[in-house]
């Protein structure tokens, strides 16, 4: 359980409810409000969850602005069982999802949804009363971007996600290779999206300090990063044979693609700064595993912002930070630390 990685995106009206004063779950990662763009940008990612939790969709539809047949058409897919809250008077919810994407011929995006549909109980509150559906998914096909919001031509629709329970695979668009990804599945979500979608300061500058206990391993872009096991940092695609970085190239790389100032970094923290210091002098280069100072320093600053306020844990938000389109394997000279995806291509985010 302890490995599991759990994201919580409220709605932009309990953003600071006094109900959430301080979230200490290790492995519990709060993400920024979700919106209509957000939701529609996710559901064309290769991101395929275990299980997804859906307690306000009324509520959710009226903030986003997204009908239940259109909300539940983009999120249905994106994970193998959905546990459903709506009013009593609704009937079955997904009745008419698979219509809706008949209609919409979407190549980028959900295509194909199959699902065993449960009603598990009613609730009554002060409220009304409201159903509690478990939504289970038999099959799926998504076709998927390799980046967060990506416009190049060459990357805007590179595999289809296939899921036949228990299978999930992988299609490449160029060809039509298929690999099955079964055996070496694992949950997690992608960097890549996470800090698209939207994280506060405390949490990028809490992943940046995790990044820097893992061994530096060449092309470090922010795709080939992910957040799994209990909500840690972890690298992936290891085997590159491409340019290593000198330390102060790569801790400033990973706080470029965590959209973090280039400050000081122990400024970050500053009651962590013992171990912190410890662990920047350290030469990250050649796959070398970090001294015990990495981790005492991320132990330090995670236990520190554990004690943050939700207010303060949720502070300045960036959404939509898009790192995808740096190249660290050939440096080039400094450019702006992240671009936002919503641009007048932002249609390009979106199944289509």
């Amino acid at each position: 359980y302890q490995r599991r990685v759990h994201g919580v995106s409220l709605l932009p009206t309990e953003q600071t409810s006094t109900k959430w004063s301080h979230v200490s779950t290790d492995n519990l990662i709060m993400w920024a409000p979700a919106n209509s763009h957000k939701i529609r940008s996710f559901s064309t990612t290769m991101n395929f969850l275990d299980v997804q939790l859906i307690l306000m969709p009324t509520v959710l539809m009226g903030l986003v602005g997204m009908a239940l047949t259109d909300l539940l058409s983009h999120v249905l897919g994106l994970s193998r069982t959905t546990y459903l809250l709506l009013p009593c008077l609704e009937g079955d919810p997904i009745v008419n999802v698979q219509n809706y994407l008949n209609q919409k011929h979407w190549r980028l995006g959900p295509r194909q949804i199959e699902t065993i549909t449960t009603a598990l109980t009613e609730i009554n509150v002060s409220s009304g009363c409201f159903k509690l559906w478990k939504i289970q998914l038999i099959k799926m096909i998504r076709g998927v971007r390799h980046f967060w919001c990506f416009h190049n031509s060459v990357y805007k629709h590179k595999f289809d996600l296939k899921f036949e329970d228990p299978s999930v695979q992988i299609r490449y668009i160029r060809g039509g290779k298929v690999r099955n990804l079964t055996s070496i599945w694992l949950s997690n979500i992608n960097m890549a999206e996470l800090v698209g979608w939207g994280l506060s300061r405390p949490y990028r500058t809490l992943l940046f300090w995790d990044a820097l206990t893992v061994p530096q391993f060449s092309d470090s872009v922010i795709q080939n990063w992910v957040l799994c096991c209990g909500g840690h940092m972890r690298r992936i695609d290891t085997n590159s044979n491409r340019r290593m970085h000198p330390s102060a190239e790569y801790i400033s790389d990973l706080r470029q693609l965590l959209c973090l100032s280039d400050q000081d970094p122990i400024l970050d923290i500053p009651t962590c700064s013992t171990e912190c210091k410890t662990c920047l002098l350290f030469s990250f280069h050649g796959k070398r595993k970090p001294p015990t100072s990495c981790f005492n320093c991320y132990q330090c600053v995670r236990n520190e912002i554990q004690q943050y306020s939700m207010e303060k844990l949720m502070m300045e938000i960036v959404d939509d930070c898009d790192t995808s389109y740096l190249n660290f394997t050939n440096r080039k000279p400094y450019r702006p630390m992240y671009r936002p995806s919503i641009t007048e291509n932002e249609d390009r985010c979106y199944p289509y």
